[in-house]
């Protein structure tokens, strides 16, 4: 009773052998498709990124952008303003006659000469106050643009470092997605190395712990020949593991990340043509010196690493070992 109490345990442990082998293929085959999402996750979390970049830090480039436009087009207003007036005083001083009185005279031509004097004077009052308003506008227009084009360098400036820090995080997102998928792709292949493993592993445990339960049940069958056909049964077994057989998921590549429009920065000749050279206010109002981003223009993608390749398992059930047959017991 004792030995048939421990071949049932026996068999019930084969039996949760058998159980387990499959319930551990289902799980590693969850662990690998959840890796592969998790692989791309990588790109999806770069995108949606870029995204929150196109809208947060590329309307601030925007409002930059659209704040320095109008202040060069106001500048240039008071640089057509100080070409107009400051034309009129130059226009009005090298235009300045004396009095056609104003010519050598006769002694005897004194009661003339006074009358000429005394236009001299009310013509030098004249172009005295003339002289003082015009210079005056001149002048007051000349400072104000001063003043203005002092404003528009300071716009300039932060318009240029908005710009920087949108391309800049542009390019910081591609860099991290690389790098994401680098490290999955790497932890996916040590993945595969454990799941092969353990797939071995339990495929031998089934065929094992089936070749066992086949033995059982020899063991436990009394009538001679019923024992003699499971015996040759169990000798010609072939056990089918294809139940646990894993199926490798194929690992993404590494796609692109487009950092055309990042890699266009300040200070670039491009990037200077398309924002100010082309508008209609640059001629009056030439932009100052651009300053370009401290952080390279160089891209900052990483090499794709090579994916750990899947292991090519075979199909085919692998033989059960050779049993030796119960000896047929003499009558």
């Amino acid at each position: 009773l004792q030995l048939v109490a421990s071949l049932d345990d026996l068999a019930q442990e084969m039996h949760g052998i058998v159980a387990g082998t499959r319930q551990r293929a289902a799980a590693r085959q969850a662990d690998l498709e959840a890796s592969i999402v998790n692989i791309t996750v990588c790109q999806s979390k770069m995108e949606t990124e870029q995204e929150q970049l196109a809208v947060g830090q590329a309307n601030a480039t925007a409002e930059a952008r659209q704040k320095h436009g109008a202040c060069r087009a106001d500048e240039s207003t008071a640089k057509d303003g100080v070409d107009t007036v400051c034309k009129d005083f130059e226009d009005y001083w090298h235009g300045l006659q004396l009095p056609n009185c104003s010519r050598p005279m006769q002694p005897e031509d004194w009661e003339e000469a006074l009358a000429c004097v005394r236009q001299v004077q009310n013509w030098t009052l004249e172009v005295e106050q003339q002289l003082l308003l015009k210079a005056g506008a001149c002048e007051a227009r000349a400072t104000a643009h001063r003043a203005k084009r002092a404003v528009c360098n300071q716009t300039q400036s932060a318009f240029e470092a908005a710009f920087c820090s949108w391309s800049e995080a542009m390019l910081a997102t591609c860099s991290a997605y690389s790098r994401c998928h680098a490290d999955s792709t790497i932890t996916h292949g040590g993945l595969v190395t454990k799941v092969s493993e353990g797939q071995a592993s339990d495929k031998a445990a089934f065929e094992a712990a089936e070749n066992i339960l086949c033995q059982l049940r020899v063991l436990n069958e009394t009538d001679l020949p019923k024992k003699l056909a499971i015996t040759g049964e169990c000798q010609a077994l072939r056990l089918d593991t294809d139940v646990l057989n894993i199926t490798f998921p194929e690992v993404p590549v590494e796609g692109e990340c487009d950092t055309n429009e990042a890699e266009v920065r300040p200070c670039n000749q491009d990037w200077l043509s398309n924002e100010y050279e082309v508008a209609t206010w640059y001629v009056s109002a030439p932009t100052t010196s651009c300053t370009p981003c401290l952080a390279p223009t160089t891209s900052v993608m990483s090499p794709t690493p090579t994916p750990t390749p899947t292991p090519t398992l075979d199909p085919s059930p692998t033989p059960a070992p050779t049993t030796t047959p119960s000896p047929t017991p003499t009558p």
